[in-house]
């Protein structure tokens, strides 16, 4: 279904009573929905085969919701106009917190925008921060992404992503089952799937050559090469308590990143610290685990770069943003080597920062929750394209591609 204007929270709000009536009145067991690039697509599920007449009077309930849900085109704001009333178009160049700039005019008033009646804002707030980073300018919007995929049911848990060699395909695991899967990364289809273990806490996977690397929650590195379809298990210093979420890889240096969302710290008798996360790293040159972190993310210090950003925001506003920033807990990590930067998304909070090599964080993104369901891998293609895939929470698992701005 196209749509031409902005669909905002009183609108989806119409939708979603709408279509509750659809499926209690039809015993269906779900209808989702995902909005991107001015379309709405509708997934109806249900016990038994749709009848035509059935499946028509459906849509047409579906299509008369949306024509009386929508908004009217927006007017062409003036300097006085609240951040509230901006366009879906008009606070897509920037709708995110950077060391530069902050835009909350696109920030999904359902995810506690902070923004009251009433309540004046501009596009953008500049930032007072300084980083030791060069200038750095974000490259994606990723709450009005390029393209959303439908990713096949077994991946419903999906935990970890990762880009194959050839570049023309995704990897990803599941948080359950001992399941490599590879899909198309232009359709998100599954085409092949490798046995490589036995059923477990997944995590994370990187593929280097022709090995791909697994990791779960204990820390544990399941290296499967997929000449001989053999895995070797490698077990680390890590343990339970670090609760290791995300799986990266630095080329250049032929290291393992590992994204933990639990202790900070390594070994018996010593207590982790509850406002730090460590990203820690395993050499593939080596085969050891650096037992210093190589990077440490502090609350204070993503706290630090929210109010540098936000210090024209409301109290209310800095309040709840802070509380969905407070909940960050890496679930996965991508390196960008282009830019030497750090990339993690975290599920909790539904929150991407970007971390330099000094672990300052230089830009903070609020995810939509009707984009993002529930975030848990990240990775990039060769070309720039930046993909997460999203758990599908008993409905459906997405994946998302969001390629690099102009």
């Amino acid at each position: 279904v196209d749509i031409q204007t902005d669909f905002d929270l009183k609108s989806r709000l119409k939708l979603r009573l709408v279509l509750r009536y659809i499926i209690y009145s039809n015993k269906f067991i779900s209808i989702d929905y995902i909005i991107s690039q001015n379309k709405i697509t509708f997934m109806i599920e249900s016990k038994k085969t749709l009848k035509n007449s059935s499946l028509l009077l459906s849509g047409s309930l579906i299509l008369f919701s949306i024509s009386s849900c929508i908004q009217k085109p927006s007017k062409t704001p003036d300097k006085q106009t609240s951040a509230k009333e901006l366009s879906v178009s008009e606070a897509s160049s920037n709708s995110s917190i950077t060391k530069n700039s902050i835009d909350i005019a696109h920030l999904p008033t359902n995810e506690n925008s902070g923004l009251s009646n009433g309540t004046k804002a501009p596009m953008s707030i500049e930032s007072k921060s300084t980083k030791s980073t060069t200038e750095f300018k974000f490259k994606y919007t990723l709450n009005k992404p390029a393209k959303v995929y439908v990713m096949d049911r077994r991946l419903m848990e999906i935990s970890g992503l990762s880009c194959s060699n050839n570049q023309s395909e995704l990897l990803g695991i599941n948080d359950e089952k001992g399941y490599i899967f590879v899909m198309d990364k232009l359709t998100g289809k599954v085409r092949s799937t490798y046995d490589f273990g036995k059923n477990g806490d997944y995590e994370g996977i990187e593929q280097v050559g022709n090995i791909i690397y697994v990791v779960n929650s204990s820390g544990n590195i399941f290296a499967f090469d997929k000449d001989s379809e053999k895995t070797e298990k490698i077990k680390l210093k890590l343990k339970t308590k670090n609760d290791v979420e995300g799986l990266g890889y630095i080329p250049s240096e032929n290291l393992l990143t590992l994204a933990c969302k639990g202790s900070d710290t390594i070994g018996k008798g010593t207590k982790g610290n509850k406002d730090r996360k460590a990203i820690y790293s395993y050499s593939l040159t080596t085969n050891k685990l650096n037992e210093e972190p190589l990077l440490v993310i502090t609350d204070e210090e993503l706290l630090n770069e929210f109010d540098s950003s936000t210090n024209l925001l409301s109290k209310s506003g800095q309040k709840k943003l802070k509380n969905r920033l407070k909940q960050f807990s890496p679930s996965g990590i991508a390196y960008n080597e282009s830019e030497d930067l750090f990339y993690l998304v975290s599920s909790q909070g539904k929150t991407l920062i970007v971390v330099n090599r000094s672990s300052e964080v230089i830009h903070i993104d609020f995810l939509n929750s009707s984009v993002y369901t529930q975030p848990e891998g990240i990775c990039f293609d060769s070309s720039g394209n930046l993909f997460i895939s999203n758990e599908g929470r008993g409905l459906i698992p997405k994946l998302v591609r969001c390629s690099p701005n102009n």
